[in-house]
């Protein structure tokens, strides 16, 4: 059975109020948590999260952490005060080694062992933060982990502290056993682009310009129909989990026609099992 998530890529829905209504929107749909990313531009989405907090809604709050920006220590104490407030309603999504343009320095309130300018040393630095913040953490059982990579050495070397695998859909698609060999949950992460027709996606995915072509391979594209055959595809593969956007790189894509799409296949799923 695959369960869903969401990542957000509108910068503007990451306001106090646009957090309320993103979650409340998507719970509808059967979402087990939205992914929020994280920019040093932006504000703090732990604080954000924590006063929006339903009491009432179950879904849950996917925060992105870059390990070489915050100590695992006071991560760790972040989360278990965040877990007083909401038990089990917690995912971090440890990102591994792009700095999305930010600045590339450590911050200076505590040290950083490794070279952290290069994206070897962002990656080197991982599973030694996970095993502090493991050591460190304050409040019985952590949160949900995963750790965004397709990396085979970091894979190996943070399956001890993490939950959930995490790669893009062409990742998975070329080398599944990477991934299902050291993770019994196994997200991929994915656009979506769906038109009325096959021949209508793929014409407008190839003649939309983007300054980083491979960023198409991601993206799950076709008629409606043919974008369902390819998630559920991907259940038949191992894929356990499955995070979609609609997208700002490539091409937007109304979210709504995402969202039935996803409660229409939890609702079969459901059924299957029933």
């Amino acid at each position: 059975m695959l369960t869903f998530h969401w990542m957000n890529r509108r910068s503007g829905l990451l306001s106090i109020s646009g957090i309320k209504r993103l979650y409340s929107q998507k719970e509808k749909f059967g979402y087990e948590s939205i992914l929020l990313t994280t920019k040093e531009f932006q504000s703090d989405n732990f604080i954000k999260c924590a006063a929006t907090l339903d009491p009432t809604k179950k879904i849950k709050y996917m925060i992105a952490v870059r390990p070489y920006a915050i100590s695992a220590q006071y991560c760790a104490q972040m989360t278990a005060a965040f877990s007083e407030i909401a038990p089990g309603r917690l995912m971090l999504n440890i990102v591994s080694g792009e700095t999305s343009g930010e600045k590339r320095e450590p911050d200076p309130c505590y040290e950083v062992d490794m070279d952290i300018s290069t994206h070897q040393g962002r990656l080197d630095y991982i599973p030694g933060w996970l095993e502090r913040f493991t050591n460190t953490y304050a409040m019985g059982k952590k949160p949900t982990i995963l750790v965004g990579t397709r990396n085979q050495n970091l894979l190996n070397a943070t399956k001890e502290y993490t939950d959930i695998s995490l790669c893009m859909v062409n990742d998975y698609i070329e080398n599944p056993d990477k991934y299902r060999l050291n993770y019994n949950r196994r997200m991929i992460s994915a656009q979506v682009v769906i038109r009325d027709t096959d021949e209508e996606a793929l014409k407008v995915l190839e003649s939309t310009y983007t300054e980083s072509p491979g960023i198409k391979e991601w993206v799950i594209w076709g008629s409606r129909e043919t974008v369902k055959q390819r998630i559920l595809d991907l259940g038949s593969m191992g894929v356990t989990d499955v995070m979609l956007n609609n997208g700002t790189d490539v091409i937007y894509q109304d979210a709504e026609v995402i969202d039935q799409l996803v409660y229409e296949i939890i609702c079969e799923q459901k059924i299957s099992l029933s």
